[in-house]
């Protein structure tokens, strides 16, 4: 008998006869997960803290969010503590609207490293500080499109996020899919602050009502009303939802109505004591004839 084959039969004593023996049983512990955000779009809403005049009128919005492992080409990369960036896609859509390029585009997100490695007590991992995003857009003068129809003029933008306090809910079920922060903008000389809270993947929510068209077909059109079962995860054939929000069946969400985006229905992290079960989605009906 070789020795493999002596210490073979010692690894599968039961754990009461391992400890007589003096030989410990290895352990199955799932590995602690660490720090990261979810990565995507997330859905925000904004509660005023301060401020004035159009900067004071946000309601809800839309951020792009990504955590990334650090290392530049050919260095070992560090998983630890990872940066995460945000950007607003508010800025997306200026640099769409006024087809102006940047000088530099990593002034569009704001970025910072986590603190921690893994999530504290609550499950919350905190972001150190985040860089400013800031964009500056000159005016774009009046124009004529290829069918002739005239482009009104647009005045100069000067943009500025400030992030703070920004912490993201970790768990295995919910890596990160929940954030809080506080959040100053800036734009065109106003400023205001609020509290934000982000959800995701961003879904909107909006009700949506069929009516007839003026050229007598049925056409579909907003409400500016929430509608909840938008948030559902599980798919409705009834209401023609072939899939649901693609939100976590533990997330407790509310179809905000000022925003009309899926939110948290409370502060993060939102969780249902008894996580969503969708019944299974029937299959659609065959049509044509047979062989």
């Amino acid at each position: 008998m070789n020795r493999f084959m002596k210490i073979v039969p010692l690894l599968v004593l039961p754990a009461a006869a391992a400890v007589a023996t003096g030989f410990a049983v290895p352990g199955c512990d799932q590995p602690k997960i660490q720090c990261t955000s979810g990565h995507g779009e997330f859905a925000a809403k904004l509660t005023l803290v301060n401020g004035t005049g159009a900067c004071a009128g946000l309601k809800g919005a839309k951020y792009g969010v990504q955590s990334y492992v650090k290392g530049m080409a050919g260095e070992r990369p560090t998983f630890d503590k990872p940066p995460v960036a945000i950007k607003a896609d508010e800025i997306g859509q200026l640099l769409a609207e006024y087809e102006q390029e940047v000088a530099d585009e990593k002034q569009l997100s704001s970025t910072g490293d986590f603190a921690d490695v893994e999530p504290d007590s609550l499950g919350f991992c905190k972001v150190n500080q985040m860089s400013v995003a800031t964009l500056m857009l000159a005016a774009k003068p009046a124009s004529v499109d290829m069918m002739g129809k005239m482009i009104p003029a647009l005045p100069a933008v000067s943009l500025r996020y400030e992030w703070s306090d920004l912490k993201f809910f970790v768990s295995a079920g919910a890596p990160g899919t929940q954030f809080t922060a506080k959040l100053k903008y800036t734009k065109d000389g106003c400023t205001a602050e609020y509290d934000v809270v982000g959800l995701a993947p961003a879904v909107g929510c909006e009700l949506t009502a069929t009516v007839t068209g003026a050229d007598g077909k049925p056409m579909t059109m907003a409400t500016g009303m929430p509608d909840d079962t938008l948030c559902s995860p599980c798919a409705d054939i009834g209401k023609k939802r072939a899939r649901g929000s693609g939100i976590s069946p533990d997330v407790e969400t509310v179809c905000d109505p000022g925003a009309l985006l899926c939110v948290p229905k409370k502060a993060p992290p939102s969780l249902l004591a008894t996580p969503i079960r969708c019944a299974p989605t029937p299959p659609p009906a065959m049509t044509g004839g047979g062989a």
